[in-house]
């Protein structure tokens, strides 16, 4: 007798088997996305400020925050200016987010106008 999990065999999940999605498998091809009314345009608005391997100045400065994080304590063994310096790429990252939404938010303001 099997145990209380069954093998999904299309996705390789594990599920119990009171679950009600048991033997159900949703793929990628479940949802469709229209990309016809794509234009050029929308995709030139889409990488501005970005460059082509996708490396914007918030991952650049959270990078050199980890490894100056790792300098400090590691190398140095200041632990505490270590560690403070280990929250900033979450800060920065952040930030970068909080600042693209806000910037997507005004353009569809303005595509809906």
């Amino acid at each position: 007798m099997p145990g209380p999990f069954v093998r999904n065999g299309h996705a390789g999940r594990r599920q119990r088997s009171g679950d009600r999605l048991l033997g159900k498998c949703f793929t990628c091809t479940d949802v469709s996305i229209d990309v016809s009314e794509t234009s050029e345009e929308t995709t030139i608005e889409t990488a501005d400020g970005m460059s082509a391997d996708g490396l914007t100045p918030a991952v650049l400065a959270s990078v050199g925050s980890v490894a100056l994080a790792l300098y400090f304590y590691y190398v140095r063994g200041d632990k505490q200016r270590g560690q403070f310096v280990g929250f900033w790429p979450v800060t920065i990252l952040s930030l970068a987010s909080y600042f693209k939404l806000e910037e997507i938010k005004q353009l569809l303001a303005e595509r809906d106008e």
